[in-house]
């Protein structure tokens, strides 16, 4: 996958879900809280470790804000 499929698989896909009455942001919003949902044991287990570790605090601090630095730039 490139950059050119991301592009062209999100056009259709957001296409196919507003021909549908879906809103895409909405849709999309629903995916990543599934995602988190179903992870909660994970991010809860990242959080106690990162309260216990300032190291792995900042790192990961470090990696939320690498994250959406490579967000913005989509």
């Amino acid at each position: 996958m490139n950059k050119s499929d991301l592009s062209r698989t999100r056009k259709l896909a957001t296409t196919v879900l507003k021909l549908k009455g879906t809103d895409p942001d909405q849709w999309l919003y629903d995916q990543y809280q599934a995602v988190i949902d179903e992870n909660t044991d994970i991010i809860v287990k990242a959080l106690g470790q990162a309260a216990k570790n300032p190291l792995a605090a900042n790192a990961l601090n470090n990696a939320n804000a690498s994250v959406e630095r490579s967000q913005q730039h989509e």
